[in-house]
């Protein structure tokens, strides 16, 4: 009896596989972008990383050199490059089942990762809410599928 369970099971979820393979969540992700590109809005804004923890302040001799206490702003490059999907600097993919969001301004790194002389202040992500709200649209689509 339990051969013939296994053998049921294994069925189903070979079934159930090939609907998620054939799936196209490429629409709904490309739509995806502009919810990503606003949670950057909002971290740039709180100058905290996109899932809410502050940045690390600027030193005193920086605040006196760029005339502002603005974290990860001088040019506004690097805040427009993530908050525009499709303006300078943004890259952003999607295919069927993936996303890609982020930027080319070379210098983001030294911001995500920090350096010997700048603490890490990451930019670039999405928020624990930002991504339950996707997981929860793929599942949707999903079951829809199904």
């Amino acid at each position: 009896m339990a051969t013939a369970d296994t053998s049921a099971f294994e069925s189903l979820y070979h079934d159930m596989e090939t609907v998620v393979q054939r799936c196209d969540y490429g629409p709904m992700l490309e739509q995806f972008q502009q919810v990503i590109a606003q949670g950057e809005e909002v971290a740039f804004r709180a100058q905290s990383t996109p899932g809410g923890v502050p940045w690390a302040p600027l030193a005193e001799s920086t605040v006196r050199r760029k005339g502002h206490a603005y974290i990860l702003v001088d040019t506004g490059d690097l805040a427009s490059s993530l908050i525009d999907v499709d303006g300078p600097g943004n890259i952003n993919a999607t295919n069927s089942h993936g996303l890609m969001f982020g930027t080319d301004v070379e210098y983001a790194i030294f911001h995500e990762t920090g350096t010997s002389r700048m603490p890490a202040r990451p930019a670039v992500g999405m928020s624990d809410e930002t991504l339950d709200d996707l997981c929860e649209r793929v599942a949707r689509a999903t079951i829809d599928s199904l």
